[in-house]
């Protein structure tokens, strides 16, 4: 049964408990013992540091050096992309005479050429008469370039004619019709290095002869006795290439050539 409190009680009781002089709480009629123990007071234990001498303080010199070293690796991180590709990779200036001209125009038309030469071939069956494919140029270069480039359609057409009508006619041509195509822009992805990625495309993968093969074309000004010098050039360009088609295919038993089309030859590295 709960206790009744009078008015006034709650107040009391407040005042009178936790009093050194409270013997008892009563409450109504009835009376709890009361008492009051003191408790001592609490010692917290001082933790002592031990005094900094000479030889067991701070190294500044160490800690500086350190660092610097940590600046160092952090410089190198930042500046080291992620993704790389072979081209990026490549090696060495190209030589004075065999570069593009600096005026935009002949910049801009040199790297078309290069890249619609790409997506013509791309799409070409090589079962097809090479002169068939003289016939493709002009409809593809129109249909490729944007407003803005119109104005180099007639060079970029002649260049391209005259470059396919040359490999057209070559051995390199008439090895890739005889060859099974695999693939063509076949792009790649593999870990290089510790932290890196090396991506890129092989131009085409073929069998001939029960071997695979795969090949780059290069539409570089040179002659066909300046080839076997450019194709070093490329020489670590063509190890990746390797590399991947071993990786990616599962075998090691893969051969590379570089396609040079306006001199119309074939240069095995």
């Amino acid at each position: 049964m709960k206790p009744r409190f009078r008015e006034g009680e709650i107040v009391r009781l407040a005042d009178e408990a936790g009093a050194a002089s409270t013997e008892a709480l009563t409450i109504g009629d009835s009376a709890i013992p009361h008492h009051v123990v003191q408790a001592p007071d609490r010692k917290r234990p001082r933790r002592t540091m031990a005094p900094c001498t000479g030889s067991d303080g701070i190294d500044a010199a160490a800690i500086a050096q350190l660092w610097s070293e940590r600046t160092t690796r952090w410089t190198a991180a930042r500046e080291t992309p992620i993704m790389l590709t072979p081209t990026e990779l490549m090696e060495g200036p190209v030589p004075v005479r065999h570069r593009y001209s600096d005026a935009g125009h002949d910049r801009d038309v040199s790297r078309l050429v290069g890249t619609l030469a790409h997506r013509l071939l791309e799409r070409w069956d090589f079962a097809a008469p090479a002169a068939n494919l003289l016939d493709e140029i002009a409809p593809n270069v129109r249909r490729m370039l944007t407003a803005d480039q119109d104005e180099f359609c007639p060079t970029i057409i002649e260049s391209l004619r005259e470059l396919f009508t040359t490999w057209g006619q070559s051995d390199s041509y008439a090895r890739l019709r005889s060859a099974e195509i695999l693939g063509r822009e076949v792009p790649f992805l593999i870990p290089w290095g510790e932290h890196q990625v090396m991506e890129g495309v092989i131009d085409i993968i073929y069998r001939l002869d029960g071997h695979l093969w795969i090949a780059d074309y290069k539409t570089d000004q040179v002659t066909a006795e300046e080839a076997p010098a450019r194709a070093e050039r490329y020489s670590q360009q063509a190890m990746l290439y390797r590399q991947a088609a071993a990786a990616c295919l599962g075998t090691s038993s893969v051969s590379f050539q570089f396609l040079f089309l306006r001199p119309a030859v074939g240069v095995v590295v």
